[in-house]
């Protein structure tokens, strides 16, 4: 990307916010954890960098005085990386949702490997959690590691627990990794409740799904 330094400021800061967007996107939906994700990703860099190579091409013959290739360089620099602090220190998506991809059969029937689901994020203050809510939350020792399964008992249901523990199970219960091997988890880990799939990447008939409609109490 910096070769649209040689050009406009605006387009380069055009082809590198594109850039940026690209990559935490990319990331939001845990495109990284799958091939078929990060050839995906890696082919959106591509085509970006191929237009930036292209409109480098363009410019590169104009006659650009030294101190505006200067001005320009730095302006991308500063400006690329407040874009960074900022889409890295806040994971979650404009107005408290985020975005996470489903790799496996754990959810299944609720939700199926390959579905785009969209999580509520913005109350992860709050104790309204119930029985049957479908929550993403972090692995205790990866906290870039997650999971999605169902809470199948409070802390209130549970003698002698701390009212910030919780036990959670996957729907497919022969193919999931849930609290009967990794333990109780911390209301600390929570990243929010899942509230519907947007879409499938395999499947096209699953689309805008309402996911609380199959909360089992």
């Amino acid at each position: 990307m910096g070769h649209a330094i040689t050009g406009h400021l605006l387009i380069g800061l055009m082809f590198l916010t594109a850039l940026l967007l690209t990559i935490l996107i990319g990331c939001q939906l845990n495109l990284p954890n799958t091939l078929q994700g990060l050839l995906l990703l890696l082919s959106l860099i591509a085509v970006l960098y191929a237009f930036t190579a292209i409109h480098s091409f363009k410019v590169s013959k104009l006659d650009i005085p030294w101190y505006r290739r200067v001005l320009n360089a730095l302006a991308l620099v500063l400006i690329s990386g407040l874009l960074l602090i900022a889409g890295f220190k806040q994971h979650q998506a404009l107005l408290g949702y985020s975005i996470y991809f489903i790799p496996s059969h754990s959810m299944q029937p609720a939700l199926e490997p390959g579905d785009v689901i969209l999580v509520e994020s913005k109350r992860l203050d709050t104790k309204n959690w119930q029985i049957g809510d479908i929550v993403v939350f972090a692995d205790k020792e990866k906290s870039d590691l997650f999971f999605t399964k169902r809470i199948a008992t409070k802390p209130d249901h549970l003698k002698h627990s701390s009212e910030a523990l919780f036990f959670v199970l996957g729907d497919n219960v022969s193919q999931s990794s849930d609290s009967r091997t990794m333990g109780m988890i911390h209301r600390g880990q929570f990243r929010g409740k899942v509230e519907m799939v947007l879409w499938n990447t395999e499947q096209k008939a699953r689309r805008l799904l309402d996911i609380t409609q199959s909360n089992q109490s």
